[in-house]
């Protein structure tokens, strides 16, 4: 079958992937709630003001054109947003009834006037409509906002209401290294694993990684500050589970994921609160005290990860190491070291001193590129 891109008359952006990755996981918190800051807050945060401009009259004709829409047909819009594409399709075919549907109430509130009662909110995972109602269902850029079991089901719901013609689609990369894996011309199946905080004992030890450098200040200090309020989230996943994870990823089939995947590896139920860390390791090294800044502005740096996805494809290589087992493990590792330095921070197991020294002598570029 041929490929067809009916969204090809969109207007390509001009962007640095990798700058608008910088700080995503704070602000796609925020952008996830698809209010104000995802349509009309900063372009960190979504669209940076989501306004009418014009840019899907060209995209309405040519699903019109494709679909073959007449007077009398119905179409439905899943994420329609402020209704701008409903809007453009109404006025491309007069006589076509066009419908929206979105989950966000301020993106309805603000739509565009000329969709007043014929936008309605909704989520595509349940959509409140009869089989086979629709001549065309149209979803651009919504379903992946759901964890894999709701995003399996949007998909038969927007197979139920249509009477057999429609269009989906998905984000497929979030930085400019997975666009280029994503694009190979090669039957090799590619795996990115999108990893978790580590953390953990390893031959390699690393202590810019919070909990191992809290098992370092309670070792060496006996004291635990935590320079937030302690309440930002971060997902942790062990070394040990890392291995297990890349071992999958090895051996990983395209049948199982698809030739290219990218996918976050953790599990769910390691989500924790920096302050819940910070007691933890209190709690296996006796003595330790904590001290948390209460009064501390709140961190952007906090994110909760969904490895829904993970679990479903990978069931036998999920994490193992509970919290306390990867704190004993540290604990043990540093003691058979001898570890006793409280100004390890200044030391050759923090990362960023090892590549400014590398950069120093010349042996990495400030691109980070072996020289």
């Amino acid at each position: 079958m041929a490929e067809v891109n009916l969204l090809k008359t969109y207007p390509k952006a001009v962007r640095d992937i990798a700058q608008r990755v910088q700080g995503k996981d704070a602000n796609r918190a925020l952008a996830l709630k698809f209010g104000f800051e995802y349509f009309d807050g900063p372009r960190e945060q979504g669209y940076g003001g989501y306004n009418y401009d014009g840019r899907w009259v060209p995209i309405a004709h040519t699903f019109i054109a494709h679909f073959g829409l007449k007077p009398g047909h119905r179409v439905l819009d899943v994420g329609c947003a402020k209704g701008f594409l409903v809007k453009d399709l109404a006025d491309a075919c007069p006589g076509l009834e066009v419908y929206g549907l979105d989950i966000s109430q301020y993106a309805l509130t603000h739509a565009h006037q000329d969709v007043a009662g014929r936008v309605l909110r909704g989520s595509c995972d349940r959509l409140p409509f009869e089989d086979r109602t629709f001549d065309a269902v149209i979803c651009i850029n919504t379903i992946h906002n759901l964890e894999p079991a709701r995003c399996a089901t949007a998909i038969r719901e927007l197979q139920r209401v249509s009477k057999g013609r429609g269009f989906i689609q998905v984000d497929a990369y979030r930085s400019a290294a997975e666009r280029q894996l994503f694009e190979i011309d090669t039957d090799m199946v590619v795996t990115s694993l999108r990893f978790a905080t580590a953390c953990g004992m390893s031959d390699r030890l690393r202590l810019d990684l919070v909990l191992n450098d809290f098992v370092a200040c309670a070792l060496a200090r006996g004291e635990i500050s935590v320079l937030s309020d302690g309440t930002p989230w971060r997902p942790l996943i062990d070394v040990a589970d890392m291995a297990r994870a890349i071992d999958w990823a090895i051996d990983r089939v395209a049948e199982n994921g698809g030739r290219y995947l990218a996918v976050n590896a953790g599990s769910n139920d390691r989500n924790y609160q920096v302050r819940d860390l910070a007691n933890a390791v209190a709690a296996a090294v006796p003595g330790t005290r904590v001290s948390i800044n209460t009064s501390a502005p709140a961190d952007s740096r906090s994110y909760q990860v969904d490895f829904s996805l993970f679990r479903s494809l990978a069931p036998n290589h999920q994490p193992r190491l509970s919290l306390d087992e990867s704190i004993q493990a540290l604990v043990a590792g540093l003691k058979r070291m001898n570890f006793k330095d409280p100004d390890f921070r200044s030391s050759e197991l923090m990362r960023l001193r090892v590549l400014q020294e590398h950069i120093a002598h010349h042996r990495l570029n400030t691109m980070l590129q072996w020289t």
